[in-house]
């Protein structure tokens, strides 16, 4: 369930940031203030921000490892 003060958080936060901030950028943002807030719900369960931050990263280091680079996709 969306709490109202995080709704409001979050409001406040994008009203404010800078228009050349990438959404990875702002991303990083928000697990900084929101790590342990609900990030994704679905059927399965949730994803708090830190999570989803932990699982950006391993896919990540698996397209690395394959030699993948930035831009490719």
């Amino acid at each position: 369930m969306i709490d109202t003060r995080d709704t409001a958080q979050a409001l406040e936060l994008t009203s404010h940031y800078d228009r050349e901030t990438t959404v990875p950028q702002l991303f990083l943002e928000a697990v900084t203030y929101f790590t342990e807030q609900v990030a994704l719900e679905g059927e399965e369960g949730t994803l708090s921000y830190g999570d989803l931050l932990c699982y950006a990263q391993q896919v990540l280091q698996l397209l690395r490892s394959q030699n993948v680079s930035q831009g490719a996709l």
